[in-house]
């Protein structure tokens, strides 16, 4: 990332945070406007409703011109749609970095689109490439394409600052290495040694925020997906076995043992216990909300092999329960002096609930939908004469 779209990103948090300082009352609105002064933005962003429509007519744009140059060329060869793709690459690629640099856009849709549009062609290309010989086996051209996306991502993740590409670079190397032999294994171990190590990294103050989002990110993959290789439902379908064969053809496969077994049962069981109690010993809510996640996946699990009692009523029952130790602990922390017990408080630090966000544009939405309109109420006999500013019904006011 560049240093002038690190300091930005910078920039865009101090004053993120200031309107959460306001929203609390710690600041006045002259200090809100002081600070968003001094930090001023100098990127060119759009809102998010926009930013999707840019995103979507770019991708279009994108991908109508290529069809054109495919059709302008009539029956290219191999090497025509190399070298056009190629090309497009290259293209797409520079524009990006043009406007992450020159252009100074930052969140506004279009950078996301031609850079997106370049990793799908670097990915595809090669694929494609691959493809066209026969004596490369499936196999080796789904391991190379995993690597490659994987690396691909995770770059595009450090170059541009995308954290959604850290997500799809660990979830790709997630499937390049389970297809190794013993990968549950070395995916396990990886994943065990790798989290904390991104936690370090989410919190660093030496990365620009998007590389911190990227971290969390790259950490909430890693967890789902090491839960997902010690998982008993995973471990009975052999859904990572039918990963790691993909490409090789049908080959027996074995049935788990009484221990491995045993072992993924607890696994099942522990892993969401340990990543709440992680989440709630470090005070850190994105772990705390992944091992919620992994609790309710957990409990999904014991229904589909017991059946106790039916699926809803055990996700009702999980939802209810959640709430009530939620109310538990609220009432317990508010009972504490000044509110807290151990530094630990439910009350918001100096900004709204982020979830609020999205009930007042709910609340917003339905303030502005129209009453439903009652037709016997609302007949009346037509009356001539025209508008008050005008013929035709028009009116003053419009």
């Amino acid at each position: 990332m560049r240093p002038e779209q690190a300091a930005a990103s910078r920039r865009a948090a101090v004053r993120e945070a200031a309107r959460g300082w306001r929203s609390g009352g710690a600041i006045d609105a002259a200090s809100l406007a002081a600070i968003e002064q001094a930090w001023a933005d100098d990127r060119v962003r759009v809102g998010p409703v926009f930013r999707l429509l840019l995103f979507v007519f770019t991708a279009l744009a994108v991908g109508a011109a290529y069809g054109l140059v495919m059709l302008a060329l009539d029956r290219p060869d191999d090497g025509a749609i190399t070298a056009v793709a190629a090309a497009f690459a290259a293209a797409l690629v520079l524009l990006t970095e043009l406007q992450l640099g020159r252009m100074r856009r930052l969140q506004g849709g279009t950078e996301a689109a031609t850079s997106l549009g370049a990793l799908v062609i670097l990915v595809l290309l090669p694929a494609w490439l691959l493809t066209r010989h026969d004596f490369i086996p499936m196999e080796r051209v789904v391991d190379t394409i995993l690597s490659l996306a994987a690396v691909l991502f995770l770059a595009a993740a450090w170059r541009w600052g995308f954290p959604t590409y850290a997500a799809a670079g660990t979830g790709a190397a997630f499937l390049a290495i389970v297809r190794e032999p013993h990968g549950r294994w070395l995916w396990i171990g990886l994943a065990v040694v790798a989290a904390p190590v991104l936690v370090s990294l989410a919190e660093s103050p030496r990365l620009a925020p998007p590389h911190r989002s990227a971290a969390w990110l790259a950490l909430i993959v890693i967890l789902a997906t090491l839960y997902l290789s010690v998982h008993i439902g995973a471990l009975d379908d052999k859904l990572l076995d039918e990963i790691a064969r993909f490409g090789r053809g049908p080959a027996p496969l074995g049935e788990a043992g009484a221990p491995l077994r045993a072992l993924s049962i607890a696994a099942t069981a522990l892993l969401p216990l340990a990543v709440l109690g992680w989440g709630l010993g470090t005070r850190r809510l994105h772990l705390v909300t992944v091992g919620f996640l992994l609790g309710v996946a957990s409990l999904v699990t014991i229904r589909a092999y017991h059946q106790v009692a039916p699926l809803w009523i055990i996700l009702v029952a999980a939802g209810t329960a959640a709430i009530l130790v939620a109310l538990a602990l609220r009432r317990y922390l508010d009972s504490g002096p000044g509110r807290e017990r151990n530094g630990i408080t439910a009350e918001p630090l100096y900004g709204r609930a982020r979830g609020l966000a999205a009930v007042e544009m709910a609340a917003a939405m339905t303030a502005f939908t129209p009453a439903p309109h009652s037709v016997a109420a609302s007949e009346t006999k037509f009356h001539g004469g025209g508008g008050a500013s005008g013929g035709g019904g028009a009116s003053g006011d419009f």
